[in-house]
């Protein structure tokens, strides 16, 4: 098979594998659970659909932690949450919410929001570990929305896959200069 063949083939194969425009139109999750422990949010961004649910669950750290957002209108804070706690916001508007533990600043987390058909003004937040007595918060519908998620765009896995096939046919025309061919005896004598 010729060389240009060899690249041609090798593009098309990874264009059928799903790594084209259509594997980037992928839905974000409904949930996403983040593990407080060691000074840490692990992951510490989690990505979900509009109307999704992120759980924060504290490990087994001595220490207290807080999930508290960087702006205090994205979300209520969890105040301290003690070793088992568990703190569930659900996030019905579209955007980027960083978080921190004010207790630790330098743990910080990001949540991201993906917009979806429908939409609601508000998040509202629990603490799971409480009492079921415990009051469900929320913010008031007259609170500034959060700035907007940077737009997705489908573009940049076709980009990607392009640019790894530049660099495949690169790669394979560079090797086959430096390799001396056999039909006309360029071969270095033998030792």
């Amino acid at each position: 098979m010729g060389f240009t063949r060899v690249v041609l083939a090798v593009g098309l194969a990874v264009g059928l594998t799903g790594f084209g425009p259509a594997a980037a139109a992928v839905e974000a999750p409904e949930s996403a659970a983040v593990l407080v422990e060691e000074y840490r949010y692990q992951p510490p961004a989690v990505t979900v659909a509009e109307g999704g649910t992120v759980t924060w669950t504290l490990g087994a750290d001595p220490e207290q932690h807080t999930v508290t957002p960087r702006d205090a209108t994205a979300f209520d804070d969890s105040g301290q949450l003690f070793a088992g706690d568990t703190y569930e916001v659900t996030f019905d508007r579209a955007g980027t919410y960083e978080y921190l533990c004010t207790l630790h600043p330098t743990m910080v987390g990001t949540v991201t929001v993906e917009p979806s058909a429908a939409s609601s003004p508000t998040p509202a937040a629990r603490r799971t570990a409480e009492p079921a007595s415990t009051p469900v918060a929320s913010a008031s519908a007259l609170d500034p929305p959060p700035p907007p998620a940077p737009a997705a765009t489908t573009a940049e896995p076709l980009l990607l896959v392009i640019a790894a096939g530049i660099l495949l046919a690169i790669g394979l025309i560079a090797l086959r200069r430096l390799r001396p061919s056999r039909s006309t005896g360029d071969l270095p004598p033998p030792h």
